[in-house]
């Protein structure tokens, strides 16, 4: 008899050790803004706890986030474009499958303006943020009549309003997101994208063991359609 009580004591002990370990933290560098910013934040956290880890998006210039992922100071980094990271930074581990397609867009005023691929600036004068590569390094490319590489959406866009420049350049929810902010309802959003490029969750080596079940996370995330969910919701919060 004393030896069963023994043996459930100590089960009971087994699972209230079991209860109490800590969760798992990982913290995640990200370089992009809201409303990007908050649908990486939403989408990982919800991975995160199907898999016991507490993930945590904080906000790292774009320049200093992957150095520091590299170095092991921070864990993680969201989100990037796998080929050039793994040429750039092999130590990183992408997480398959990507959750987060960026589409490079332009914006202008003046609905007589036709953008429907990159050399299309060159006749205008184009404006972009520091740190969106894809939309700086082709406007060195082409050489538009004007170029202007700003600090924040938040000056580009107010120069497009007062018809400063022509085309303004940045992803498609982030320019949503700024022209809503900023009240500008006068404008026109071209389509098709210039590019659209499939962005990768990448981890520090340390934490390649991650890599796999958020993998497996983010994929029935993406099934049952709740990525797509998040999206919307973070979106439609803005209005």
């Amino acid at each position: 008899m004393r030896r069963r009580i023994g043996k459930v004591l100590f089960g009971v002990v087994l699972m209230a050790v079991a209860i109490y370990v800590p969760a798992r933290d990982l913290h995640v560098n990200t370089g992009f803004t809201p409303p990007v910013s908050t649908i990486y934040s939403r989408v990982l956290a919800e991975a995160g706890q199907t898999i016991g880890v507490n993930i945590h998006v904080q906000p790292v210039s774009a320049e200093r986030s992957l150095q520091l992922v590299a170095e092991g100071i921070d864990d993680a980094e969201c989100c990037r474009v796998k080929p050039i990271i793994e040429r750039e930074f092999p130590s990183l581990v992408p997480v398959k499958p990507s959750f987060y397609t960026a589409r490079f867009v332009a914006f202008t005023r003046s609905p007589e303006i036709r953008i429907t691929q990159w050399d299309d600036l060159k006749p205008y004068s184009v404006g972009t943020v520091t740190g969106w590569k894809i939309h700086v390094n082709n406007i060195r490319r082409i050489q538009p009549v004007e170029s202007h590489i700003l600090d924040s959406a938040d000056a580009m866009f107010k120069m497009l309003d007062n018809q400063r420049i022509d085309v303004a350049l940045l992803g498609d929810l982030n320019g949503l997101y700024e022209l809503r902010r900023q009240g500008i309802s006068r404008f026109h959003l071209h389509a098709p994208a210039l590019a659209e490029v499939p962005l990768h969750l990448l981890l520090n080596e340390g934490n390649a063991d991650l890599a796999e079940p958020l993998g497996d996370a983010l994929q029935e995330m993406l099934d049952r359609g709740r990525v797509a969910q998040i999206i919307e919701q973070v979106m439609s919060s803005q209005d």
